[in-house]
């Protein structure tokens, strides 16, 4: 025989207003020492490092260091670009790829905490490609466009590992200027156009 308990149920507690659900607020930091998009960035809220830029006109070397509160020049890059693919923490960082004057190179630069070094090239140039990666000794790069700009899209894939760039599997979709988060060989690239 079926106990009431059964049929019936437990009963809830009622409310007369939505639970509140945890939200984080986002807060004004200060701001960078020179206005610039299309940046590459490496690190963390409380280590950020950004490099390079369009300061329309204009391409940057500028690299600027964060501390959790404020921006701070430090040594430029070997050369001046936007539109690359970065990764990395603020001490071991690596940028890839971008637009140059004249077209889009395949240049990487692998930053140690204080210097830039130039180091294997991309096997396919490239700008507004992505990138993610735990440090400057290994990441993944792909998508993006060949220059000039307005050309083909692109669906290559490569990994770094520290010393040069292969090729991997495809992405699905060709497609520019995507949002990724990851490391090197647990990535997620995600929108574009």
């Amino acid at each position: 025989m079926t106990k009431y308990i059964e049929i019936k149920g437990h009963s809830i507690q009622a409310t007369d207003t939505d639970p509140a659900a945890y939200a984080g607020a986002w807060a004004s930091g200060n701001n960078l020492n020179t206005a610039r998009s299309d940046n590459g960035s490496a690190g963390t809220q409380t280590a950020a490092l950004t490099a390079g830029g369009d300061t329309s006109p204009g391409y940057r070397d500028l690299v600027e260091s964060y501390d959790g509160t404020s921006w701070t020049e430090t040594t430029e890059f070997n050369t001046a670009r936007y539109a690359f693919g970065s990764s990395g923490i603020q001490t071991a960082a690596l940028i890839y790829g971008g637009l140059v004057p004249g077209g889009s190179p395949g240049a990487t630069e692998s930053w140690n905490g204080s210097a830039w070094t130039e180091v294997g090239d991309h096997n396919t140039g490239r700008y507004q490609l992505t990138g993610a990666g735990a440090n400057n000794t290994s990441a993944v790069a792909g998508d993006g466009r060949n220059a000039p700009p307005g050309t083909s899209m692109q669906d290559a894939v490569e990994t770094w590992n520290g010393t040069a760039w292969s090729e991997a599997a495809e992405f699905n979709t060709s497609r520019f200027s995507t949002g990724s988060a990851g490391t090197a060989t647990s990535a997620v690239f995600f929108g574009g156009r």
